[in-house]
């Protein structure tokens, strides 16, 4: 699976990133997304779990 849970890294933070808000979706619909895109990793913030993927 391509979901790895890591801290924003400087090669990151300088690529395009989009955020869903995954707080209400299923592990396996999470899952189903993050396998479409070749790095996504999961954010927490304010209570709300992200799945964010690098374009």
């Amino acid at each position: 699976m391509a979901l790895q849970h890591r801290r924003r890294s400087q090669s990151t933070a300088d690529s395009p990133e989009r955020r869903i808000d995954v707080s209400e979706m299923t592990a396996a619909g999470v899952a189903a997304y993050a396998d479409t895109h070749e790095e996504a990793f999961i954010e927490r913030r304010g209570g709300k779990t992200f799945l964010v993927t690098v374009e």
